[in-house]
């Protein structure tokens, strides 16, 4: 699913039934906190989810399980490159096309 992403706070696996399941543990620290560098990681993998595409979330809460799921409302690709810097763009706008990087998961959906 993430081919060619490398993920210094994430990491994938994929079950039997296709469920992706992310693990979150934050590199260099003892504690698990949600910084910038987390969070833009974060909108690296959900950019490959649509608008109208519901994710559910298994979580853990003061060790109880909770399940929350939301349908995903924004255009968040466009959200991450908002808060890039000195980072030139994935993408290039030419004669009024845009030409953007694209993978098979995207191709198949």
């Amino acid at each position: 699913m993430f081919e060619g992403l490398r993920f210094k706070h994430w990491s994938s696996d994929r079950d039997a039934d296709g469920i992706v399941v992310l693990t979150f543990d934050r590199a260099g620290s003892s504690v698990n906190t949600f910084a910038r560098a987390v969070l833009d990681e974060l909108n690296e993998i959900v950019e490959r989810k649509f608008k109208g595409d519901t994710v559910t979330f298994h979580l853990l809460r003061d060790g109880q399980p909770l399940d929350v799921t939301i349908t995903l409302k924004s255009a968040w690709p466009y959200a991450m490159q908002a808060n890039s810097y000195d980072i030139p763009p994935r993408f290039v706008l030419f004669a009024g096309l845009l030409f953007q990087p694209i993978n098979r998961d995207f191709m198949s959906s």
